[in-house]
């Protein structure tokens, strides 16, 4: 497994294809996606090249894995994970592990994921590697399923919040110690 940090100029190319990711997700991953994720593919290139925001690629002999860090303040980042269907989840882990452990060696000081509580793969995936739950939530967008007499029910979707502190993180080194 490799992780490097992406060029949004000369990794154009896999930054558009981490995009195509989810175009044949579930239709309620799709829509609660949509929420926090560009609507075109420029738009998402245009994002890349923002000086706030850092792309860290996952490979595993191909890019399986794309982690994006989003500085929200001094220290404080927002991380969104994309990755192919067909990627291992003990990849994404290692990777996603080693990234948070970068991260906080080099100062940042919080960050935080917005997952919808339906995805319990990848909230389990941030639990692993050390994110908690810090009790707060959120209700935004709705997504729809299909009843047998062909009518639709519309559902709110709740994001859960997950936190990671250098502190916490600290905490976790003296005890690997």
């Amino acid at each position: 497994m490799e992780i490097r940090r992406l060029n949004p100029m000369t990794d154009e190319a896999l930054l558009r294809e981490a995009f195509l990711w989810d175009s044949n997700a579930p239709d309620w991953y799709s829509t609660s996606d949509s929420l926090f994720r560009p609507d075109s593919v420029e738009r998402y290139l245009e994002m890349a090249h923002n000086e706030n925001q850092v792309d860290i690629g996952v490979f595993g002999g191909e890019m399986v894995g794309l982690i994006t860090f989003d500085r929200k303040g001094d220290g404080i980042f927002e991380i969104r994970l994309s990755a192919k269907r067909t990627a291992s989840l003990q990849t994404l882990t290692e990777a996603a592990y080693q990234v948070r452990y970068q991260i906080f060696s080099i100062g940042a000081k919080l960050g935080l994921v917005w997952i919808a509580k339906r995805n319990r793969h990848i909230i389990k995936l941030c639990e692993m590697i050390g994110f908690v739950r810090d009790g707060v939530t959120m209700y935004r967008g709705t997504h729809s399923r299909k009843k047998l007499d062909g009518s639709f029910i519309y559902r709110p979707i709740e994001w859960v919040r997950l936190i990671t502190t250098r502190e916490q993180w600290l905490a976790e080194q003296k005890i690997a110690a």
